[in-house]
This record gives C-alpha cells, sequence and structure tokens, in this order.
C-alpha cells in the first residue's frame, strides 16, 4: 500500500489551514513517487487532476493550472475552456481571473448560467440555486 502524503490546503493556494487533503491514491503509482512529490503543493496538484476534466497528463502541469478557482471552484481544462469562450478571454489568462473578486463572481455567475441556476437565485431561491437543502417547518 501507498501511503500518500498529505498537504495543507493552504500550500496548494488556498486559504484554511485546517482543512488538509489526501491525494487518491490512484494518482501515485508507488511509494517512490509519493516520497518526491511529498511537499510539492505544484506536482501534488498535478498528480491530483491528471487526465480529469480535460486536463493532460501530470507532466503537462495542467492539474495546477486549472485547479478550483473562484466562487464556484472551477476546475479542470475543460472548464476553463468553455469559461474562456463565454467571457471572450483566453485560455491561458483565465486561471488568473477567479483569484480576483470580480473574476470570481464572474466564474460563479457563469457556472450557474451553464447549468441553469440563475432563474432559482433571481427568484430568491438561493438554497435551490445553490444545491443546498431546504430547511422544512
Amino acid at each position: 500500500m501507498v501511503a500518500v502524503p498529505r498537504i495543507r490546503r493552504r500550500e496548494f493556494g488556498l486559504d484554511d489551514q485546517r482543512n488538509c487533503f489526501t491525494l487518491r491514491r490512484d494518482a501515485v503509482p508507488d511509494q517512490a513517487t509519493a516520497n518526491r512529490n511529498a511537499g510539492d503543493a505544484q506536482a501534488i496538484g498535478n498528480l491530483i487532476y491528471a487526465g480529469r476534466n480535460g486536463n493532460g497528463d501530470a507532466a503537462t502541469g495542467d492539474g495546477c493550472r486549472f485547479r478550483g478557482g473562484g466562487l464556484t471552484q472551477l476546475t479542470g481544462r475543460t472548464n476553463y475552456q468553455a469559461h474562456a469562450a463565454a467571457i471572450g478571454m483566453a485560455i491561458e489568462a483565465v486561471p488568473a481571473c477567479p483569484e480576483s473578486a470580480g473574476g470570481a463572481a464572474l466564474s460563479g455567475c457563469w457556472y450557474f448560467g451553464t447549468i441553469g441556476r440563475l432563474p432559482l437565485a433571481d427568484a430568491k431561491h438561493f438554497r435551490e440555486a445553490f444545491g443546498m437543502p431546504v430547511p422544512t417547518a
């Protein structure tokens, strides 16, 4: 069994230091790979997201480049490409966009628009729009 490294979310460019995550076991082929990448946030991101959501393999750097960003944690080359096309921006510029407040709002609105949730938000049905359970009386 491969002992996979853990890394603080802060080290992967995220804010919440209390939350840690572990590499998917299938993302680490052997113990040597796990040991070699322990503590390297970019390498871990590339391993975690390799071959998912339109990303290339770990060597492409797509996993770290197209990691979750913005209010809805836009993730993967496929989603970033669709978002780039919708807002008229080159895909190379899009990964930095959700890091700003305006860009985060823009990517969130785009995402909720693509999945048909904006009418719910317009009607002030925010829990339904965000996929949260509605409390019952």
